[in-house]
């Protein structure tokens, strides 16, 4: 089984403290760095720039999670290898985005809005040429019916991320699915020690899935 990424989700307020929870080495532990929603909302597209300056070796998701092409553009233009945008965002609209990111050698990742997942849509935008999926928890906790449509993206054959309220425990549920990524936000960031944190982390991903990595 190929081991899934470990993502952390930088939704700090300003650029700064970003930077300052990427301290000690925090890049050469994790695998993705993400200028997380907020970030971007309250430092701008430029955000993703610095950040994809900072840490070159990193892939870099830029969670914008918009809904409108004109603005995704701009987002695509900083350099970040994935960038998100929302599930509702309309089928044309979607087209444009991947286009675009396609013609700059960058991908596009769909970020369920709530929790209807509408599997035709997935579908249909598999066959537009989406690949990534993000699929938040907009539950108390994650239940086996999250873990089932996990499952099922996979099947269609998306690269899915898992976000929001994941914690160590939770990986036990997903023993056995194929996931792209893990992406943990404060529970790296506001870690007493957010290196050994993400160590700690990341050993539990390998007990779990094997020290392969996803290509």
């Amino acid at each position: 089984m190929e081991k899934p990424k470990l993502q952390v989700a930088l939704d700090n307020l300003t650029i700064e403290d970003a930077l300052h929870s990427m301290r000690n080495g925090l890049e050469r532990v994790v695998d993705i760095i993400e200028a997380g929603t907020y970030l971007i909302l309250m430092e701008g597209v430029r955000a993703v720039r610095i950040l994809r300056s900072a840490f070159p070796d990193n892939l870099i998701v830029a969670d914008y999670n918009g809904v409108d092409p004109a603005f995704e553009s701009l987002i695509l233009e900083q350099g970040a290898q994935l960038n998100t945008v929302n599930s509702v965002m309309p089928d044309e609209m979607l087209r444009t985005c991947l286009e675009n990111a396609r013609a700059r050698g960058q991908s596009i990742q769909i970020c369920l809005y709530d929790d209807r997942l509408d599997f035709a849509a997935a579908q249909r935008w598999r066959e537009m040429g989406a690949e990534y999926f993000v699929y938040t928890n907009y539950h108390d906790e994650w239940l086996a019916s999250d873990v089932e449509n996990v499952r099922r993206l996979c099947g269609m054959g998306y690269h899915v991320s898992i976000a929001d309220g994941v914690t160590a425990e939770t990986l036990e549920l997903f023993r056995g699915v194929p996931l792209y990524a893990i992406v943990m936000g404060g529970a790296i960031r506001k870690a007493a020690d957010p290196v050994a944190a993400a160590a700690a982390l990341q050993k539990k991903i390998t007990e779990i899935w094997g020290n392969s990595y996803v290509g």
